[in-house]
Formats: C-alpha cells, sequence, structure tokens
C-alpha cells in the first residue's frame, strides 16, 4: 500500500473507485508504465487531446506527447479538465472530424461494399462507423 500512497489523492478527484482493487491494478499501471521512448515511432496520424485545466495530466503533459508524435495534431479544450470527453460538447463531432480529413473513419456501408456484405450484418459499437486499428 506505501507504494501508492502517492496515488491517493486521484480517487477524490475523479470520484469513489467501485473497486479499489481494481483501481490499485490500473494504479499500478500506470505508474509502471512508460512508452515515451516509444512515441516517435507512431507514422500514423495522431490527435492528441487535452484539457488545459487537467488536473491528473496536465495540459503541458499533452503539449509533451503531442510533441514527440510525427504528424500530431494537438486540441486543447479551454477551462476543461480530465474528462474533455465527456465535458466538451463537439468532442465526438471533433474526433469524427479528424478521422474523416484523414480517411481514417469509413462509413459502415462503404465497409460492407468493400467486404460484399449487407451493412444490416456488421454491427459497430457506435453503428456507424469504423475506426480500423494502425
Amino acid at each position: 500500500m506505501k507504494k501508492y500512497r502517492r496515488l491517493y489523492p486521484i480517487p477524490s478527484k475523479i470520484g469513489k473507485p467501485k473497486d479499489f482493487r481494481r483501481f490499485l491494478t490500473q494504479a499500478d499501471a500506470c505508474a509502471s508504465h512508460n512508452a515515451y521512448a516509444l512515441l516517435d515511432r507512431i507514422l500514423c496520424p495522431t490527435l492528441v487531446i487535452g484539457g488545459s485545466c487537467d488536473k491528473i495530466v496536465s495540459a503541458a503533459a499533452s503539449v509533451e506527447l503531442a510533441e514527440q508524435i510525427r504528424n500530431c495534431e494537438l486540441y486543447l479544450y479551454e477551462g476543461l479538465g480530465h474528462a474533455a470527453y465527456e465535458e466538451a460538447p463537439d468532442f465526438n463531432s471533433r474526433v469524427i472530424q479528424f478521422l474523416m480529413q484523414r480517411k481514417i473513419a469509413y462509413s459502415r456501408a462503404s465497409v460492407c461494399n468493400r467486404m460484399g456484405k449487407s451493412h444490416k450484418k456488421l454491427q459497430t459499437p457506435h453503428n456507424k462507423f469504423i475506426f480500423p486499428v494502425i
């Protein structure tokens, strides 16, 4: 437990975790994972989105992350925090626009046409777009 002491304030900022063991597992993964040296190997178009008032990661961390990735676009929501994805009303449309401009997102119908399947049979999480893992 001593090893997680510096992470104790986090749940109070983001809400009480449903399962404390799960929180500890996540905290350990966050504290021990470091892929910083590999960021320059990301070659695909990348969008980093953050909030200027993020108290968990910080806006400076978002800027630093974006600077390490080639072909990266950074967008910081002014006045928003760590949950910009929930707080910003245009978050989803901003992500979709980024993907569509780079032809990363495909409509379900166009993918099905390429696969020779009916688009009604292909289920996707949002049932509208497919985002390939690159």
